[in-house]
């Protein structure tokens, strides 16, 4: 998303509005309720053929394109009237001549207009959103008007390029696809008549409120394709489709009694589920196969839903007169374009690049341009201060008003705080992060959006024509309803002035990944690994805001250095929040949809070295189709990537990390190896989870690296320190000296930056044993500093810095030089510190979690305003411990990141995902052992283990399928003579079928009605011949089940369950009127179990396959037993 990314494309009829010039009036237009699919995009294909004067100048007037860009920087928007009064032109004239070039109508707003002078937009405008599907709109309009050959030449020239089949991953589920018909039948139904050989078409439907899929078949399929090949005796094939489509973990839970007898819970039962998963899995792989047949409908249905090309914002004619210290770069005049062009904006700039200056100069623009009247930022508290002193120094005369929480924000003063902001004529008010949390919107606002809900929801199921489906919905209904009564019966109003009366159109966040857990609801379980339903309260009550200045009409724009931190599902909370209806135009506005798209899951038991013990677990581990949804969010956010001319601009010069290497010592070397037995124990199910897991041997791993008394507290701080700690004797230093350990080896680089660069700062992170009592690396690390030479009063900690006053008073001292250690946590000394003016040098002591966290702290340093030309960035790492793969793992995990941020076109179609750094068994082992040919081992006993389990699971169904075989013969003929019977009695009723009278009828059946209650008891035997059929009395019926047989060649069951004398007749000439349905139902029964044994005879032929697998796989293990017996590795 390189400088610029895209407007919202949306949102109602475009927030810009155009101006007519019609008369002396200012028409403007704001058409909120326009249609979703405003065509307001275009990229030039050339000139339209139109010869633009050339650019002599009219005394006080300018040329055509002069005046273009000036009526953009008056009003953010084509004012004709204005640039007529400009140029001297008058306005026909300008769009005869400007039209193709400059301009271009958006057909949506001249249709709903009707005036010619309306709706013209600019380049940028044009080529925003989906391309293809604008196109194709456009073309449209065209064929009825004939008006828009210029919008359909800038849009073809700038389409994206078509997808080719074999790149393109097609998730089951994805909601897209749900349109395409094949000969009629949806594309889902479709694969599952083919796949299950089902006689008629599966309803295979999507529920558009609730967002889940469903799948019914009228009539069972073949039990050797729903049971045994494509599903199991506890899972059907028709079940785990349905799982699939819906994204949920395919598990199978037995009831178990509780030992306490209080009831029944559910136990996971591990082979049944390993076994439905590895249908799931052969389900899938046919589905793949499948597609590939229908790959032109596919594409051209993609295509539609996610045409996005990357959009580029131009801000060179941006200029700020009123403030001669408001100098942005190119890329942030560019992102003020952006702002000043779109609903809403998410600023992503590599941290350090000036996003605060590119939001204020785009609030600034918004307000002068009368396109935004109030604007609220919010930015953490420690930073509101320096924000509004950078704001009110750029743009002195704009009417601002900052509040602070322990100032005119505290309790005894926000009520008249809150009444200045909604009364006064304040155009920017800022207000740090926590007084926002308190603004909740007005109960009003929030009944009537409840209950616009309600009636939405009860709109929707009058729509439902399937019972079903009613009456869940329905119960949904009555729930929400209940829950919206208790609501409003148990709100407490605090009567305050909330957020919705202040009037703000414009919301600008900063740090807004402080906001992103946001509740997500989806139907993917609990064991999925990174995803999460219930968010917190404060983001929830974020997207509460955000809706409301979208639903009014507003801006919003968001602001964070790291957008993507834990993984890259947080790409959709950005989109859920500033691309909802882009979301609901792709159908990928539910997350499940989303994922099913973008994401590719790994569900599976991860199996033990041994191969006895595993354990279920679902990741989504990679993602898919980045391009394509790289380009739709580039439509929203605004990325820039720090380069060599930005650096001579104003960032330092950094060439390459420092990797300080420190040796392992014995004991570090002996706990690594207790972590591997420990991984063993977790691995084998040998510990309780809550006791001890692969997050925290990870956790340990990163200690012991560290030093060992933050792992081992059985021991005495003396006794480590005599056996352990050299760095407690006498040292050499400098560039030879050889460090036993990460802090000694820190703090003589910190000595020697620290004498080398007098006058300049130093910052260290250190995540792990923060300032507390009793032995911490930050005291051990300060002293010693302080043997070292370097005054205590010169080393503080970010942590004494308990308040935003000392805080601020902290990074003061320490750009004036006055502090020159400062030592921190990323979480306080990574994110919103201002302390790069004279900082040389940042040590790294620890590995920190995220590629997020490393893109944070190297941001103080590489920023802005640094003095320094020149800096140094300090990696610590100990030899033979989890250290330096991990710093590999974040390096290649942030440079899949920053492709897909700056839409490179290096960026992957698929991508592993950037979630927190656990590491995994055969990861942990083979460092342990320094020996990567462990993981190797591990990566291949695992494989062996789930291979051996497909192998049991494979023989069991060969097992079964020769019992279908052996079977199937028998059973043929059986339903063969079936069939020749019916035939026979077809022929034999119609020969002897009579007219019956009324009396006879009723007496005949008054007499069967006795004689079925007399034998309830007594031996099968013949009542009476009707029809030329035997009535036959069962034997041993079940009273409330009375029943009688129907006999000639064939026998026919005849249910008498409530019936009346008259009845009973009638009840018999119903089965005999059948019996030609009965012929078709036999036949169709002959039928599947013909194909039954073909299918058998099929997959016996294809035998075991797992076997040579399974050969090979142990053969290769053998082979890397031998070479680590050879270099005396033990496993």
């Amino acid at each position: 998303m390189k400088d610029g990314g895209v407007k919202n494309m949306n949102e109602e009829v475009n927030h810009i509005g155009i101006y007519t010039g019609i008369d002396e009036l200012d028409v403007y237009y704001d058409n909120e309720d326009a249609e979703d699919d405003l065509l307001k995009s275009c990229d030039a294909a050339g000139t339209a053929g139109v010869d633009v004067p050339a650019a002599e100048k009219v005394p006080g007037l300018c040329n055509l394109e002069e005046g273009f860009w000036k009526t953009r920087e008056k009003y953010g928007y084509i004012n004709l009237k204005y640039w007529a009064k400009m140029t001297g032109y008058k306005m026909d004239e300008i769009l005869h001549l400007a039209n193709g070039i400059y301009i271009w109508q958006d057909p949506v707003r001249y249709q709903l207009s009707g005036d010619r002078y309306s709706g013209w937009i600019t380049r940028e405008e044009m080529l925003t959103g989906n391309l293809v599907e604008k196109y194709h709109k456009t073309e449209k309009y065209h064929e009825q008007t004939g008006l828009y050959e210029e919008n359909l030449k800038l849009l073809k020239a700038n389409l994206p390029e078509e997808v080719l089949g074999d790149e393109l991953y097609i998730g089951m589920g994805v909601t897209w696809l749900r349109d395409i018909t094949l000969e009629g039948v949806g594309i889902y139904a479709s694969f599952v008549s083919f796949l299950l050989e089902t006689k008629d078409v599966p309803d295979v439907s999507y529920e558009d409120y609730t967002g889940k899929w469903k799948v019914l078949c009228d009539r069972k399929p073949a039990h050797i394709l729903n049971e045994v090949i494509y599903g199991t005796s506890k899972m059907s094939a028709v079940k785990i489709i349905e799982h699939l489509l819906n994204l949920k973990p395919i598990k199978i839970k037995d009831p178990v009694m509780k030992p306490d007898g209080s009831g029944v819970s559910y136990v996971l039962n591990k082979t049944e589920t390993f076994a439905a998963q590895k249908k799931a899995e052969l389900i899938e792989a046919k589905w793949h196969e499948w597609v590939k047949g229908y790959m032109p409908e596919i594409i051209k249905a993609y295509m539609e839903h996610f045409g996005y090309s990357i959009p580029s914002y131009d801000g060179h004619w941006i200029e700020f007169p009123d403030s001669p210290k408001c100098r942005l770069k190119d890329y942030q005049k560019n992102a003020a374009a952006q702002i000043i062009s779109c609903k809403n904006v998410l600023l992503a700039d590599e941290v350090g690049s000036g996003k605060t200056y590119e939001y204020c100069a785009g609030v600034h623009k918004l307000i002068q341009m009368q396109l935004s009247k109030k604007a609220l930022i919010t930015v953490p508290n420690d930073t509101v201060k320096a924000v509004y002193d950078l704001y009110t120094d750029l743009f002195p005369n704009d009417k601002v008003l900052c509040c602070y929480p322990n100032g005119n924000f505290k309790s005894s003063h926000r009520k008249k705080t809150l009444e200045k902001i909604q009364n006064g004529d304040y155009e920017v008010i800022f207000m740090p992060h926590s007084s926002l949390d308190r603004l909740t919107l007005s109960k009003e606002y929030l009944r009537k959006k409840k209950r616009a809900e309600l009636r939405n929801l009860q709109a929707y199921i009058e729509q439902v024509h399937v019972y079903e489906y009613r009456q869940q919905l329905r119960r949904v209904y009555t729930a929400m309803k209940h829950k919206t009564d208790k609501w409003e019966r148990e709100y407490k109003d605090t009567y305050q002035t909330c957020f919705d009366d202040l009037g703000f159109d414009l919301l600008v966040v900063d740090e807004a990944h402080h906001y992103k857990n946001i509740s997500i609801n989806h139907f993917c379980g609990s064991e999925v690994i990174g995803l999460h339903t219930e968010g917190s309260k404060k983001a929830d009550n974020m997207l509460d805001r955000v809706r409301y200045i979208e639903k009014t009409g507003g801006r919003v724009i968001f602001a964070t250095g790291t957008p993507i931190t834990n993984s890259m599902t947080d790409i959709y909370t950005w989109q859920y929040y500033l691309q909802p209806q882009e979301l609901r135009e792709s159908q990928t506005y539910y997350f499940h949809a989303w994922l099913a798209t973008f994401t590719k899951a790994v569900c599976e038991f991860e199996v033990d070295v041994d191969a006895q013990h595993y354990r279920m677990r679902t990741r989504y581990s990679s993602f898919q189709n980045l391009p394509e949804l790289m380009k739709m969010f580039a439509s929203v956010a605004h990325f820039h990537k720090a380069d060599h001319e930005d650096r001579q601009e104003g960032l330092p010069e950094f060439e390459a990390y420092k990797d300080i290497v420190v040796k392992k010592t014995e004991e570090q070397k002996k706990y690594i190896e207790e972590l591997v037995r420990r991984t063993e124990d977790v691995r084998a199910g040998r510990v309780d989870p809550a006791e001890d897991n692969l997050l925290k041997i990870t956790l340990d791993g990163k200690k012991i690296a560290l030093d060992e008394r933050l792992v081992r507290a059985d021991r005495t701080t003396d006794q480590m320190a005599e056996q352990t700690m050299p760095d407690t004797k006498e040292e050499k230093t400098g560039k030879d000296a050889e460090h036993t350990n990460r802090v000694s080896a820190c703090a003589e680089n910190v000595r020697m930056m620290y004498q080398k660069h007098p006058g300049f700062t130093q910052a260290v992170f250190l995540d792990i044993s923060t300032p507390k009592a009793g032995f911490n690396l930050y005291d051990k690390l300060k002293k010693t500093l302080v043997d070292k030479g370097i005054p205590a009063g010169e080393i503080r900690f970010i942590q004494e810095a308990d308040t935003a006053a000392k805080r601020k008073k902290m990074e003061k001292d320490f750009n004036a030089g006055k502090i020159r250690i400062l030592i921190g946590s990323t979480t306080k000394l990574g994110t919103g510190c201002n302390i790069q003016e004279r900082l040389v040098a940042v040590h790294h002591l620890d590995v920190p979690w995220r590629p997020a966290d490393f893109v944070q702290r190297n941001g103080r340093i590489l920023r802005q305003g640094n003095q320094c030309k020149r800096v140094e960035i300090f990696r610590y790492i100990t030899e033979g411990s989890f250290d330096a793969y991990l710093y590999q793992l974040i390096e290649k995990k942030q440079i899949a990141i920053s492709q897909f941020l700056e839409g490179s076109a290096l960026l992957r179609r698929e991508e592993e995902d950037c979630s927190n750094l656990v590491l995994e068994y055969g990861e942990i082992k083979a460092l342990a052992l320094g020996n990567p040919m462990i993981k190797r081992r591990v990566e291949v006993h695992n494989v062996l283990g789930r291979t051996r389990m497909n192998q049991r699971a494979r023989r069991k169904e060969l097992l079964k399928l020769q019992e279908v075989k052996a079977a199937a013969p028998e059973q043929i003929e059986t339903r063969k003579e079936r069939i020749r019977q019916i035939e026979e009695d077809i022929r034999r009723y119609q020969n002897e079928k009579e007219v019956i009278p009324r009396e006879e009828r009723m007496a005949f059946g008054e007499e069967l009605l006795a004689e079925i209650r007399r034998n309830l008891i007594h031996k099968e035997r013949v009542f009476d011949i009707y029809q030329g059929f035997q009535v036959v009395l069962p034997d041993y019926m079940e009273r409330d089940k009375p029943f009688v047989y129907l006999q000639s060649s064939g026998r026919y069951k005849v249910n008498m369950k409530d019936a009346k004398a008259l009845g009973c007749s009638q009840r018999l000439d119903h089965v005999l009127e059948n019996l030609a349905e009965e012929r078709e139902q036999a036949l169709l029964a002959l039928q599947a179990k013909e194909d039954e044994l073909v299918h058998a005879r099929e997959e016996l032929a294809k035998g075991n396959p797992y076997d040579k697998t399974v050969e090979a796989l142990e053969q290769k293990l053998a082979r890397i037993d031998e070479m680590l017996e050879k270099e005396g590795t033990a496993v």
